[in-house]
C-alpha cells in the first residue's frame, strides 16, 4: 500500500494528492530557517521565524485535498514551532552564560563531525570517558500519540522529550497495515516532523518461524542518498529469544543489547521491558563487555505509556539517534499489533477483543 523505503517517507498515490506535494515544497525552507539560526546562536531571529514557519503550517493545514494522514504531520511540526518559540521566549532576551537546549536538526548534523567521546582508536572504554567529564546522564520522557487510521493504514507516533525542558527532541513513526504487523519505522528529529531530510530508518525484520528471534536494518537517509547502514544481529545466546541480545558494530567501535531484568520484552506475554546498551572488546558473540552500561531505561507507573530513558552523555550524535531508533522500534512494534490473527510476537493480542486488547496492554505496560 505504501512505500517505506522512500526518503521522504510519503504514502504511495493513494494516500499523497497534488495539494500535498505543493504545500510540502512551500514549507521545507520555513521550516528549516528556525533551526538554522539557532544553531546559529541568533535566538531572536529564531523566534521570528518559529512563528512565521507557525503560521504558514496553520495556513497549509487548510489546503484542500490534503488526507488527514498527511494533515496531521504538519499539526505535529507546527506543535513543534510553538515549543520552541515558547522555550527561548522565557530567556527574555538574555541568552549570555545560558544553557540553551537545542533540539536536534538537519543543521546540527551538517556540522557535526565528531567521534564518539575519546577516540575510536583508543582502548579505553566510552563510560569511562563519560565518567571522567562527570556529567550527568541524559533523561528522556518518552510518551505515546494517538493512532492514526486511514484507508487501511496505520500511523503511529512517539515523541522524545528532555526531561529538565520538556522540549521535543525527537519523534518515532511507525507506519503498517492494519492487518499486518509493523516492519518499518522512521526516527525523525524536531525540524523533520515533517517529512524531509535525513532520518534514521529501522527495518524490524524476523528470522523467520513465529517465536524465532528478530534482526534490525538500521538506516540514515540523507538528501536521497542511503548511508550510514548497521545491523544489529542476534548473539547465539539469543536463538531462542525474541529480540535480546542483539550485537552491531558503529563508529569503530562494538556494542551489545541485553535484557538484565529476566524478561524478553519482546513477546506479548510479558511485561514491556527496555534493553541495556554495553561496549564490547570485538564484533564476535561472547565478546567480554567492557566499560559500564551506556544506555537503560524504565516504566512510569502501572498501565501509563509513559517511560523514561537514560544515556551516558557525550556519544556521538550518531550512536545516540541509532540505539534511540533502535528501542523505539521496538516498542512500536510490541505496543501495535495487527488486527488479524498472526503468528509470531503479535499472536497474543491479536487474539483477545478490541477492549481486552487495550486493557491487557495496558496492564502489561506496567
Amino acid at each position: 500500500m505504501f512505500d517505506l523505503s522512500l526518503t521522504q517517507q510519503l504514502p504511495t498515490p493513494s494516500l499523497t494528492s497534488p495539494a500535498f506535494l505543493s504545500s510540502f515544497k512551500t514549507c521545507v525552507a520555513v521550516i528549516s530557517a528556525p533551526f538554522q539560526l539557532e544553531e546559529e546562536n541568533s535566538f531572536d531571529d529564531a523566534i521570528k521565524a518559529h512563528k512565521t514557519a507557525i503560521e504558514v503550517l496553520e495556513q497549509v493545514q487548510k489546503t484542500k485535498g490534503i488526507r488527514k494522514f498527511n494533515r496531521k504531520m504538519y499539526e505535529r511540526q507546527a506543535e513543534i514551532h510553538r515549543e520552541r518559540k515558547a522555550y527561548l521566549e522565557a530567556f527574555g532576551g538574555k541568552y549570555d552564560g545560558r544553557i540553551i537546549l537545542k533540539a536536534p536538526n538537519r543543521a546540527a548534523v551538517a556540522k557535526s563531525h565528531s567521534s564518539p567521546i575519546g577516540s575510536t582508536s583508543s582502548s579505553q572504554p566510552l563510560s569511562t570517558f563519560a565518567s571522567q567529564s562527570g556529567r550527568p546522564p541524559l533523561e528522556y520522557v518518552v510518551t505515546a500519540d494517538s493512532e492514526l487510521i486511514d484507508l487501511g493504514v496505520r500511523s503511529v507516533w512517539y515523541f522524545v522529550k528532555d526531561k529538565a525542558t520538556q522540549n521535543t527532541l525527537y519523534a518515532a513513526q511507525g507506519l503498517a497495515d492494519i492487518d499486518k504487523p509493523m516492519i518499518e519505522t522512521v526516527l525523525r528529529r524536531a525540524d523533520g516532523i515533517f517529512p524531509f531530510g535525513e532520518a534514521v530508518h529501522t527495518s524490524v525484520l524476523s528470522q523467520g518461524k513465529p517465536g524465532l528471534n528478530f534482526k534490525m536494518r538500521m538506516l540514515r537517509r540523507s538528501a536521497g542518498h542511503d548511508e550510514h547502514e548497521v545491523w544489529e544481529i542476534p548473539t547465539t545466546e539469543a536463538k531462542k529469544k525474541e529480540w535480546s541480545p542483539r550485537k552491531f558494530s558503529i563508529l569503530g567501535r562494538h556494542f551489545i543489547w541485553k535484557n538484565e531484568d529476566g524478561k524478553d520484552g519482546g513477546h506479548i506475554s510479558k511485561k514491556w521491558a527496555w534493553e541495556a546498551l554495553y561496549e564490547t572488546k570485538d564484533a564476535t558473540d561472547g565478546s567480554e563487555v567492557v566499560g559500564e552500561k551506556l544506555f537503560w531505561g524504565t516504566v512510569q507507573g502501572s498501565g501509563k505509556a509513559k517511560w523514561n530513558l537514560f544515556m551516558v552523555d557525550g556519544l556521538d550524535l550518531a550512536l545516540r539517534e541509532h540505539v534511540l531508533a533502535s528501542q523505539l522500534s521496538r516498542i512500536l512494534r510490541w505496543t501495535n499489533p495487527p488486527g488479524k490473527d498472526l503468528a509470531g510476537v503479535e499472536k497474543g493480542v491479536a487474539a483477545m477483543g478490541a477492549i481486552g486488547a487495550v486493557s491487557t496492554l495496558a496492564e502489561l505496560l506496567g
